[in-house]
């Protein structure tokens, strides 16, 4: 079909209004994609769903914020920074991991990214600042090469690269000085959990919390005093662990040990 020069330019116009409506109707975050990026705002930028997210998360924060008292603004703005943190050690692997692990942090980073943000929305417009998950920096050797940094909440561990443990507090520890180490020996809080239904999960490392055929039973937490070092002691067995030296020092449940820090 021949155009005539007038619907040539009817059309042209047509098309040049429907332009900016189309480059609008892709959400953009709450930042610049076109500035230098790192890997997670680069994710971002190339999710939709990602980029909305982050830009619903931009809005609600401050939101938040000036809805709040004085100590609740305070809670939220330090577990803005716990959420910051978990944002890239759990979903993308540090610049100081590259080369050390045989697989990805996590198999589905934008997934993993949408399940944080998801989170964090949900808590910050109904209040649950509290029941964010604290993140822990890897700082032992058996941490560092075989869990990776951590989110702990009181109902489940969020290691990186695997599926969230889920644990049920089971009870109080006495703090006696049963492990022979300083992280258990001076912890202000045992804590004893048994994790439901685990399975023998790989990591990011390739190794496991037990080993390949024996999944992890028990799981003992010890908090410092100041809330800054967290110790991790996992067993495996049917039956909890008993916090005496007797029982650690000849047991072959002990799978392992692991410290962090934040």
């Amino acid at each position: 079909m021949k155009l005539t020069p007038g619907f040539s330019l009817l059309f042209i116009a047509v098309a040049m209004t429907l332009l900016p409506l189309t480059a609008q109707s892709a959400e953009s975050p709450s930042f610049d994609c076109k500035k230098k990026l790192n890997k997670v705002e680069g994710l971002i930028c190339s999710d939709p769903t990602l980029a909305q997210l982050d830009k619903t998360l931009a809005d609600t924060y401050p939101q938040a914020l000036s809805a709040a008292d004085r100590a609740s603004r305070t809670k939220i703005q330090a577990s803005q920074k716990q959420w910051l943190q978990a944002r890239s050690g759990i979903c993308i692997a540090p610049q100081s991991w590259q080369g050390l692990f045989k697989q990805p942090i996590s198999e589905n980073p934008q997934r993993c990214l949408q399940d944080l943000y998801s989170l964090r929305i949900d808590e910050l417009k109904h209040g649950k600042v509290d029941d964010f998950p604290v993140y822990w920096q890897a700082q032992s050797k058996t941490a560092y090469s075989i869990t990776g940094d951590i989110l702990f909440a009181d109902a489940s561990i969020l290691l990186a690269g695997a599926k969230p443990l889920h644990v049920s507090l089971v009870k109080q520890l006495d703090q006696t000085r049963a492990m022979g180490d300083d992280g258990f020996d001076s912890a202000d809080k045992l804590s004893l959990y048994k994790v439901e239904g685990a399975k023998a999960t790989q990591l990011i490392s390739g190794n496991y919390l037990c080993d390949e055929k024996t999944k992890p039973s028990f799981i003992v937490t010890a908090v410092s005093q100041d809330a800054k070092q967290l110790s991790i002691a996992v067993f495996s067995g049917a039956e909890a662990p008993v916090w005496k030296k007797s029982y650690l020092e000849n047991t072959l449940t002990l799978c392992g040990t692991y410290g962090y820090s934040r």
